[in-house]
């Protein structure tokens, strides 16, 4: 089996994540392995089937057309986003940005500039947190992602990426999947502030809104038990972290745009 951690889990696979690292322990927190599924937590076509169970294992089944380049995509993306949040996390769909010793957060619907805002931050100087998948815990820390990070064909070159040489994300041949491991955080941070890539009214509803909105893959939680878990973690967000709006696009080489960001 091979070993990885991120976001703070020992992780034991039958197959080889690359973008995760290494690490070696006794026991695993999840297990993630290939097997026959008859009721999975979802299925992509052409892809396979997928099964979250509990919080303690990913079991896949592949279709025969599928390699496990396919496969990992879903694994560390709709699998552990699932696992993570019923683990007593709030998952969101962003990018957190180390600021000093704590953590800020970018979350906004698709198309809102997560990727080059992300990508100015690297060319700043500053180390990502986590990409994709922002994970909070009760105690309003950000558990540390692994150190890759997801930017469209425009930011990576802004960046001095070949994209030629680069693996595309599934299914979307303009998004490169992007090794970080010199701007990579990897500690928890507490979280400073969430911004919204959207312009909306700063009203209690709008703001919890927000965050429901931008929850990672918000309809997997189906029952209402976890429906009203849900709930209450934003509710505490917005208790206790400042949410703000960041409506418009960061310009790529202004220092003080973006060390006002994770300052203020």
């Amino acid at each position: 089996m091979n070993q990885y951690t991120a976001f703070g889990l020992k992780i034991s696979s039958e197959i080889t994540l690359p973008p995760l690292p290494s690490s070696a322990f006794d026991a695993p927190d999840i297990c993630i392995r290939q097997g026959p599924i008859d009721n999975p937590t979802f299925a992509i076509p052409t892809i396979g089937k997928f099964l979250v169970a509990g919080i303690e294992e990913i079991i896949f089944e592949p279709m025969p057309a599928a390699s496990h380049k396919d496969i990992i995509p879903f694994i560390l993306g709709s699998c552990l986003g699932i696992l993570l949040q019923r683990r007593g996390n709030l998952v969101l769909h962003g990018n957190a940005i180390t600021a000093g010793n704590q953590c800020v957060i970018f979350i906004g619907p698709s198309g809102a500039g997560k990727s080059t805002l992300a990508g100015g931050f690297l060319r700043q100087g500053y180390s990502i947190l986590s990409d994709d998948l922002c994970v909070i815990t009760p105690e309003h820390q950000v558990l540390p992602g692994y150190p890759q990070i997801k930017l469209w064909r425009d930011s990576a070159q802004m960046l001095g990426y070949d994209c030629s040489g680069l693996e595309p994300v599934f299914q979307r041949q303009d998004k490169f999947a992007i090794p970080i491991a010199d701007n990579f955080t990897g500690s928890a941070k507490p979280l400073k502030q969430i911004y919204v890539l959207a312009p909306f009214e700063q009203t209690p509803f709008s703001s919890l809104k927000s965050l429901i909105d931008n929850t990672y893959r918000l309809t997997f939680i189906e029952s209402s038990e976890e429906r009203a878990k849900h709930l209450l973690q934003c509710q505490s967000i917005l208790t206790n972290i400042p949410l703000k709006s960041l409506s418009h696009r960061a310009p790529l080489d202004d220092v003080n745009f973006y060390k006002a960001l994770v300052l203020n």
